[in-house]
């Protein structure tokens, strides 16, 4: 008799600690799908899409930044030599630095969080300073 209630302890055991590292399982993989998911961008009520998705980056929305800018009426010019992406829309003029997290407004510098960077050949920049930069409204649906 005792053997017996030993022998279910001993499973009941085994149960829980699978259960538990199942759970933690299951955790760790929603987590890295959750990294794996790409951000929407809705500009005036439209989806924007880009061949290079947006990313989330230390809690940074990362966009690319010509079709950002582009969508927003602004012209967007290149400058291979000095690494720089330089947009302009009515009096502003926006000039973001590759690897950089000093962005200019107008020769006014600012401090982003993450630097911008290239990924697939593409300039990407955190959404909300590229869209305010230009007086565009940011918000988040979680959702």
């Amino acid at each position: 008799m005792l053997f017996k209630g030993k022998i279910k302890n001993q499973l009941l055991t085994l149960f829980v600690a699978l259960v538990i590292f199942l759970s933690g399982l299951n955790a760790l993989l929603g987590q890295a799908q959750a990294g794996t998911v790409s951000p929407t961008v809705i500009l005036n009520g439209q989806k924007l899409f880009f061949d290079v998705p947006p990313l989330i980056e230390n809690g940074r929305t990362l966009v690319p930044l010509r079709a950002i800018f582009e969508a927003m009426g602004a012209k967007v010019y290149w400058d291979a030599a000095a690494r720089k992406v330089t947009a302009t829309k009515g009096n502003t003029t926006v000039v973001m630095p590759l690897y950089s997290t000093k962005p200019t407004i107008n020769g006014v510098v600012y401090t982003l969080d993450v630097p911008t960077k290239i990924v697939n050949n593409r300039s990407l920049a955190p959404l909300r300073f590229v869209c305010e930069a230009f007086g565009g409204k940011v918000t988040w649906n979680g959702n």
